[in-house]
């Protein structure tokens, strides 16, 4: 049995930034359960605050506590389990 994988299999669903939490929600339509490994703001690794696993054509969210300043855009690189990673630019407005 194959398990074929979309080239694109999590996506940014919603994003929501204050002066102190970036929050990410990610859907997965990939046939199989995915672990978000890293994320990096800009470059550095950030440390995630708890496990996150995202089921199969579900949602996972991601908190990403820091000091964050209004008018400033930040990049950021998701990895997962499946290996190719997420980049967003993330604006808090």
């Amino acid at each position: 049995m194959k398990t074929a994988f979309p080239t694109q299999s999590l996506q940014l669903e919603r994003v929501n930034i204050n002066s102190t939490c970036i929050t990410l929600s990610d859907r997965n339509f990939s046939s199989v359960n995915v672990q978000i490994t890293g994320v990096y703001i800009n470059g550095k690794a950030n440390s995630l605050t708890e496990n996150v696993f995202v089921s199969s054509n579900g949602v996972g969210t991601i908190h990403l506590h820091g000091t964050y300043v209004e008018g400033e855009t930040y990049t950021l690189k998701i990895t997962s389990s499946l290996g190719s990673p997420l980049l967003y630019d993330v604006k808090y407005d």
